[in-house]
């Protein structure tokens, strides 16, 4: 689980250096040694990262660099979408000469070819998991490949209504219970609690005294959200 640089010109006196399977992300260049293995694969090198090894993996040299099979560059991540948007979801790299094709759902995303992905998203049809798989004609041995982004979509969730007429929600954040007070009329109105992800958590009707229980939530951020016939609100609270 070593991470951060590795500061190779600092290293005169080994002749074999693995740092296979940790988390570095950065390298500095070798000066004045021989060795007879360098591995450094399974760690967190993106082409641009691996530039000052360039050197030694383009010429024949006296230090043989194993550099393939690295990590996904940066992390997975989960976006949730409530009203038309504009997303860029970024490859990780921005080293020249990269070649970039970008994925949804596994099908090949025609004419996606730079470094980030510009989604337009109106609908659900955007929905669903995107990576980016990455190739470099400087580091032959190395395919990267953009961790997984998952985009969910619910355009429904965002508030409907141009009006002022906003759920309340108290205490907030709150460990047990929560009360909902609203502008217009909520008695027997359905409501949802989500996840940040927009997932339906619970789903029930509103009673007279608006008071709902939370307490067997895991602790973290939900939407709530409150439909009627005439009006839609969603607030965000937080479990404690």
């Amino acid at each position: 689980n070593f991470s951060g640089e590795f500061p190779a010109h600092l290293v005169k006196s080994f002749s074999r250096i693995i740092i296979q399977g940790n988390h570095y992300s950065s390298i500095t260049a070798f000066e004045d040694i021989e060795l007879s293995v360098c591995n450094i694969k399974l760690n967190d090198f993106n082409y641009e990262a691996l530039v000052p090894l360039l050197p030694n993996i383009v010429v024949d040299t006296l230090i043989p660099v194993n550099y393939a099979s690295q990590n996904p560059t940066l992390g997975l991540d989960t976006i949730l979408v409530t009203e038309p948007s504009i997303i860029t979801i970024e490859a990780g790299d921005n080293h020249p000469n990269t070649i970039y094709e970008w994925y949804h759902n596994n099908v090949l995303i025609d004419n996606a070819t730079d470094s980030e992905l510009e989604l337009d998203i109106t609908d659900g049809s955007s929905a669903g998991i995107y990576y980016c798989k990455m190739t470099n004609p400087d580091f032959p041995e190395l395919d990267l490949r953009r961790n997984i982004v998952k985009i969910n979509v619910d355009i429904s969730v965002s508030t409907n209504d141009l009006s002022e007429k906003q759920v309340t929600i108290f205490p907030n954040p709150s460990s047990g219970f929560i009360s909902i007070e609203a502008p217009f009329e909520i008695h027997e109105a359905a409501y949802q609690i989500l996840s940040m992800e927009g997932r339906v958590i619970r789903n029930g009707i509103l009673r007279e005294k608006s008071e709902i229980n939370v307490n067997n939530l895991e602790c973290g951020s939900f939407l709530f959200r409150v439909n009627t016939k005439d009006n839609s609100s969603v607030q965000r609270f937080i479990k404690i």
